[in-house]
């Protein structure tokens, strides 16, 4: 959490009309419980032979970078990326 926002996983984002399901976030006003934005981080690769639901690839971490201007996250493929949050950029980490 940070300035009263909380950010959370989206695991069944395409219940909610997104692409897929384990990819994006949320931002939550904590103070009125009212989602502020979301947004997809990254695509993951499908193939069409395949179960689309065994494919997903979950978010598994979200952490504030201590200069607070960064939310650093993680998925099950251990993939590393940057949400700039002043205009919501995405980054892959190494």
């Amino acid at each position: 959490m940070l300035d009263g926002v909380r950010y959370e996983f989206l695991h069944w984002g395409r219940e909610r009309g997104l692409a897929q399901s384990g990819d994006a976030i949320a931002a939550v006003d904590v103070a009125i419980g009212k989602e502020l934005w979301n947004l997809q981080v990254y695509a993951a690769q499908s193939d069409p032979a395949e179960e689309f639901d065994a494919q997903e690839v979950f978010i598994t971490e979200i952490t504030v970078h201590p200069a607070a201007t960064v939310l650093l996250l993680k998925n099950e493929r251990r993939q590393s990326f940057g949400i700039n949050l002043a205009d919501r950029s995405v980054a892959v980490v190494s």
